[in-house]
């Protein structure tokens, strides 16, 4: 006797075995394994697939932005209109210094200098100002910059100075300007920056044992009792 609740056909489904309950044949068995080993293999490939592609894509941004970088410096050094000689140097140089090269959001390349951050450009036009050796003399501009604490003629122009860059940058300049003439005695040796130093006692080591300690000039004095005037040319007798 059927139930009130069940009609025919609920009660034929109900006496037909669910499917997952079907025993399977040994070679549907194998087939289903070999289905479920086919699906597991695929899954693995397409994640290592896509950890490949996630490292491809950071590489090739880090490429980019290398190549960013390296063509912003490339711009600063060309548009510092300074021929170095060897620009390679130049970055080695700058990096031991502390005048880190960074690259702002704009693309554009700055440097550390002067206690300042200026354009790559001018920070290598001040760089090779200072170190005049390592540049061809021909290409390298003045700026207009101070160069030790003797260029302030007045009080006010130290405090200008001051008041924008700092004490540190002050502090940082020179009693007196750089020498940027030859070295003709040790007076002129003295003037020169610690790089041009360090430069000229590497190349010879005894340059400073042989450098005279007072001008030509002076020395030619010393020896005739004569004054030599600064052309050289006429002299007087003490």
């Amino acid at each position: 006797m059927l139930n009130p609740e069940t009609t025919p056909e609920s009660q034929t489904a109900s006496e037909t075995p669910a499917l997952d309950t079907v025993p399977l044949t040994p070679e549907e068995s194998l087939e289903l394994d070999r289905l479920r080993a086919e699906s597991a293999r695929l899954r693995t490939e397409t994640a290592e697939f896509e950890a490949k592609a996630i490292k491809l894509r950071a590489e090739n941004e880090q490429l980019l932005n290398l190549r960013k970088q390296t063509d912003a410096v490339a711009e600063g050094f060309k548009d510092s209109g300074v021929k170095f000689h060897d620009i390679d140097a130049v970055k080695v140089l700058l990096a031991e210094g502390g005048h880190a090269i960074t690259i702002g959001d704009d693309g554009k390349a700055t440097v550390a200098y002067d206690g300042e951050q200026l354009s790559l450009a001018e920070g290598l036009r001040r760089f090779a100002e200072d170190n005049k050796f390592l540049a061809d003399g021909r290409t390298i501009r003045e700026t207009t910059r101070p160069k030790s604490k003797e260029s302030f003629k007045t009080r006010e122009e130290k405090m200008e100075f001051i008041n924008k860059h700092g004490v540190d940058a002050f502090e940082a300049l020179p009693l007196r300007a750089p020498h940027a003439g030859p070295v003709k005695c040790f007076d002129d040796f003295v003037k020169l920056t610690l790089s041009e130093k360090s430069r000229l006692l590497r190349e010879d080591p005894d340059f400073l044992r042989r450098l005279p300690r007072y001008p030509p000039e002076v020395m030619q004095q010393r020896r005739t009792g004569i004054r030599v005037n600064k052309t050289g040319r006429g002299t007087q007798t003490l």
